[in-house]
């Protein structure tokens, strides 16, 4: 049979199978229509929420950084603050130290004018209470005594030196005792 018959008017008429076949397209169209529309009402809802979770992202990185931002700027402050005070404290023991060692030096050289004042007193005393003369004496003893020795030891020297050319002369001497005379 004929697909589609004409109507009076030249107006195409479809057969029953054709519009059922119609209808379901129509309905499976409909379907898809509404599918597609679900689909795209869906993406576009993910969408906006991803763009609404990365705005928010992109504040919650941003505040973050700015929270970072200020914390190294304290912490950078505490260093600054930090290395102030110990610059500080090391001048203050720079001076404290240079103070003391001025007293120190100062210290030692009164107990050095102390030290040469007491020796130059004792020394003074010791001259005074006849040292001088006991010193003197005690100089002169040690002089002779030496001047002793060397003279002693030079009568040594010569009667080495005697003994020596006595007993070369025994040996020389004739066994008689007659002394050869040579003019």
């Amino acid at each position: 049979s004929q697909d589609f018959d004409e109507h009076r008017r030249g107006m195409s008429h479809f057969s029953d199978s054709q519009v059922a076949a119609q209808e379901k397209t129509l309905y499976s169209t409909q379907g898809l229509s509404k599918a597609c529309q679900f689909v795209y009402n869906d993406a576009k809802f993910v969408n906006e929420r991803a763009q609404s979770d990365i705005l928010l992202l992109s504040r919650g990185i941003t505040r973050l950084n700015k929270r970072a931002s200020k914390d190294v700027a304290v912490l950078g402050l505490g260093f600054l603050k930090l290395d102030a005070r110990a610059r500080k404290d090391t001048r203050k023991i720079d001076n404290s130290v240079k103070e003391q060692a001025a007293h120190l030096t100062n210290f030692a050289r009164i107990l050095k004018e102390r030290a040469h004042s007491d020796l130059k007193k004792a020394a003074d005393q010791h001259w005074s209470d006849g040292a001088l003369e006991a010193d003197l004496r005690r100089a002169d003893m040690v002089v002779r005594r030496r001047a002793m020795e060397d003279a002693f030891m030079a009568l040594k020297f010569v009667r080495d030196i005697h003994d020596m050319m006595a007993t070369k002369l025994q040996y020389q001497l004739p066994m008689d005792g007659s002394f050869p005379l040579q003019i």
